[in-house]
């Protein structure tokens, strides 16, 4: 499968899980759109929203601001698997902008998906 479009299944399952989340914990989360993603995490993945405005190692400060020398050390990605870190996702702002995947075979994305939606039950 060529990567653009296991990158667009793998959008459809981010929104998917947002949307299940939000269904599940509606008092719990902010209320805004499943677009954004969700700030939550269970025994089986972490998902965020865009995280950049709490780097905490600094690079982000005011005083180092446009310094391209200073990169940010924070793991800011917005979606995690199982908290190892060998597959996770990353967007800008909502998950249709600036998306990225870990690369790796469809069918282990669909399994990775039907675990996390299961973990929602």
């Amino acid at each position: 499968m060529k990567h653009e479009t296991l990158r667009e299944v793998v959008k459809g399952y981010m929104y998917s899980l947002s949307a299940k989340i939000q269904e599940k914990f509606p008092d719990e989360l902010d209320s805004g759109s499943i677009i954004y993603g969700q700030d939550f995490s269970n025994n089986v993945f972490i998902m965020r929203k865009e995280q950049w405005d709490n780097c905490s190692c600094g690079a982000y400060n005011e005083e180092n601001w446009g310094n391209d020398e200073i990169e940010c050390t924070c793991d800011f990605r917005n979606f995690v698997f199982a908290f190892d870190g060998s597959f996770s996702c990353n967007w800008y702002k909502h998950i249709n902008r600036s998306f990225e995947c870990s690369d790796m075979p469809l069918d282990a994305w669909t399994s990775i998906f039907v675990r996390c939606y299961d973990s929602l039950r």
